[in-house]
């Protein structure tokens, strides 16, 4: 595993925490630096990393056990919990989760200048398309319905619910700044600093924004090391230490029909029925691969009702390895870490790093080489 690990050192991150949980079995591998611009640091262990959009899974999990506890139906509309979304009258929290439609608020939360200007902006999210669409604004609108559920600002229903009972000490929205954090940004413009995202500030936008009025939203924002992380994964497999019900992480991992949908979705788009092999690759009569290739890059990821990842019938178009069970998930943060979770099998990869501190790549090459060094140590723990 470590020369899979090395052989993306300062091409995807900077530095490495990584995980692996094979049926019990726990190996633990550390590469490269937490910094490496202005000053720096050595990867550590105990490392904290901003985990990004990976703070949407503790806010699933608070969702699930919300209802749980009989607080919630998964069903229920959000205007019956908080009737202040006033354009949401049909959206679920089903919905919300799986990223089932496409919300969007009214502006940029990022550019609010006042907490009444932030509440008005959230508050006044519509519904852009009913078509698939990954957005922040789901979970952070998930958030909000729990600090009404619970009666408690998030950061502490994240404490309370999640930190304490499962002692996970490292999780937090306000890290320790005395403590060794992976360093998430800067930029350099003729060897002179330009921006600089200080260690323990998160990189997202929209959170930083949300904290000045102490407000802390559910879908970025956390810091956690890699041990409390793959602890808190492990509380889904282990039959000693479950946070939730079996049936309840057994609903979480389960989704809509998305074979159907996206076969529908082919059809219409290449006007057709002499369609063949969704398993596999796109493969129409008379039909480039140029073409084809574009097509695959439009259609939606798949999204279960734990809003991570499971495995696309397009082969291409999945983040998730094709040799993995039916109960797997990835999922990953703007920021670079990634976890991989497969219920069937007992096999969760944390995979920590810190992409955005390599400025000059993109979005892009940053999801390409997530997939890349999953499918690698997931191949890698598979021979063995």
């Amino acid at each position: 595993m470590k020369e899979i690990i090395e052989s993306y050192l300062n091409i995807h991150g900077s530095g490495y925490v990584v995980k692996v949980y094979n049926k019990g079995q726990i190996t633990t591998e550390i590469l490269g630096n937490a910094e490496d611009y202005p000053n720096k640091k050595v990867m550590r262990e105990d490392t904290l990393f901003d985990i990004a959009s990976l703070t949407k899974i503790f806010t699933a999990t608070l969702v699930y056990k919300a209802y749980e506890e009989g607080l919630i139906s998964l069903n229920q509309k959000v205007k019956e919990i908080n009737h202040k979304f006033i354009n949401l009258d049909e959206i679920t929290i089903l919905d919300l989760l799986s990223h089932k439609v496409e919300i969007w608020t009214k502006g940029h939360l990022k550019d609010t200048k006042s907490e009444k200007e932030l509440d008005d902006c959230l508050y006044n999210s519509y519904v852009k398309n009913n078509k698939r669409c990954y957005s922040d604004t789901h979970y952070i609108i998930l958030s909000n319905l729990l600090e009404i559920i619970y009666n408690m600002s998030f950061d502490k229903l994240v404490e309370e619910k999640i930190s304490k009972p499962l002692g996970l000490k490292s999780l937090t929205f306000n890290p320790n700044k005395e403590l060794l954090i992976a360093s998430t940004n800067y930029e350099t413009i003729n060897n002179e600093l330009k921006d600089y995202v200080l260690p323990g500030t998160t990189h997202d936008d929209k959170a930083r924004v949300a904290k000045i009025y102490n407000k802390y939203f559910g879908h970025a924002g956390i810091f956690c090391n890699a041990n409390d992380l793959l602890k808190f994964l492990q509380t889904f497999i282990d039959k000693d230490n479950r946070f939730l019900k079996n049936e309840t992480i057994l609903m979480m991992l389960s989704h809509d029909n998305y074979e159907e949908e996206i076969k529908t979705m082919l059809l219409d788009e290449l006007g057709s029925k002499e369609y063949i092999g969704l398993a596999n690759d796109l493969f129409v009569n008379n039909f480039n691969k140029k073409q084809a290739e574009i097509i695959i890059e439009n259609l939606p990821k798949a999204y279960n009702y734990f809003g991570t990842r499971f495995k696309h019938v397009i082969n291409q178009k999945s983040d998730v390895p094709i040799e993995a069970s039916d109960l797997a998930f990835v999922f990953s943060g703007y920021t670079g870490s990634i976890v991989f979770f497969d219920y069937e099998e007992e096999i969760i990869v944390v995979i920590m790093t810190n992409s955005v501190h390599l400025t000059k790549i993109s979005r892009k090459e940053r999801a390409k080489n997530n997939k890349e060094i999953l499918n690698k140590i997931y191949h890698k723990i598979k021979k063995k």
